[in-house]
């Protein structure tokens, strides 16, 4: 059952604002799967002036051709041309498209990981055509590569962006409307499953709700989320390995990083890397004692943030 569009009233108003300017704009989208980051664009995208596409792992040239033929309900004939390279396509779009257009490119991180040169193009005709209201949003899951791309001062979009948009879990406070809950342990419980991920919710609302849909959606081998954290993983991770032995180890009450390594049987300083990578995509937090010095490292526990994540490191993995 599809949920209602919950909460992000702050994010579509910076999006509506940016989609409405006088120049053309440039917008972000980052976040992790099944949060509603495709469902936020089609709230927010102006009715009859825009292009949406969902990229994905295709050769360059079926996706050129798939994205021509999206254009083509504001350019007739934009598909009729083949264009040898992303250089191409776009150039026309920025010169021959209506003003006030918004083109979404959803998925984006697979159009760059199969033409590393796409951000340099984009930061070109973004540059060049400000004047023209003309406007680009792009969003992905990949939260490593999405902030590279316009956060790391070396990327060629760095600077460019008007909005960048980080769309993270709801809060516990609209799982009762979603899931029609009204006893404050049923709440507590669903939160404690499923974190705030509306995909999650819709999936719960679909399996029969409470223990049953866990059973069926997490527990069960063959259910939708059986293997979702380490799916979540791979999103950021070329080596999910250590970072999923790490999220296990704190998952069963090792929250010091000595102890971590020591049960990795590796050094301490050897673990810092993925801890920072943990920290910076939101799957993990740092929690300093009352009182202690932040800088006091020793003393720092390491928690697992997400409930999701929490709950199927648990008791989930250490029983597979």
């Amino acid at each position: 059952m599809r949920l209602d569009f919950l909460d992000r009233e702050n994010e579509i108003s910076r999006l509506t604002s940016a989609f409405s300017a006088a120049e053309g704009t440039f917008c972000c989208l980052y976040g992790r799967r099944r949060c509603g980051k495709s469902r936020l664009l089609h709230e927010s995208l102006p009715e009859n002036k825009s292009v949406y596409f969902v990229a994905d792992e295709r050769e360059p040239n079926l996706q050129r051709t798939a994205l021509a033929s999206a254009v083509t309900q504001y350019l007739p004939g934009f598909d009729q041309v083949h264009y040898p390279d992303w250089d191409s396509l776009f150039e026309r779009w920025w010169k021959e498209s209506p003003h006030g257009i918004v083109l979404a490119l959803d998925e984006f991180p697979y159009l760059v990981k199969m033409s590393p040169e796409l951000p340099r193009i984009l930061q070109r005709l973004v540059d060049q055509n400000r004047s023209k209201p003309l406007h680009l949003v792009i969003a992905g899951s990949s939260q490593r590569m999405m902030m590279g791309l316009v956060l790391d001062a070396s990327a060629p979009l760095y600077g460019r962006a008007r909005e960048i948009i980080p769309v993270k879990p709801l809060g516990a406070g609209w799982i009762p409307q979603a899931l029609n809950l009204q006893r404050v342990m049923d709440i507590l419980n669903a939160y404690s499953f499923w974190g705030g991920v509306p995909r999650y919710w819709e999936l719960a609302n679909d399996n029969g709700g409470g223990w049953e849909a866990v059973q069926r959606l997490v527990l069960d081998p063959l259910g939708v989320l059986h293997n979702e954290p380490k799916r979540l993983l791979l999103d950021d991770l070329r080596e999910t390995a250590q970072t999923a032995s790490i999220l296990a180890l704190i998952g069963q009450g090792c929250n010091r990083i000595s102890e971590i390594a020591a049960r990795l049987g590796k050094p301490t300083t050897s673990l810092t890397r993925p801890f920072q990578r943990l920290l910076g995509l939101g799957l993990i937090r740092r929690e300093h004692p009352f009182g202690s010095s932040p800088k006091n490292s020793k003393k720092v526990l390491y928690r697992l943030e997400d409930p999701f994540i929490a709950f199927w490191f648990r008791y989930v993995e250490p029983n597979r």
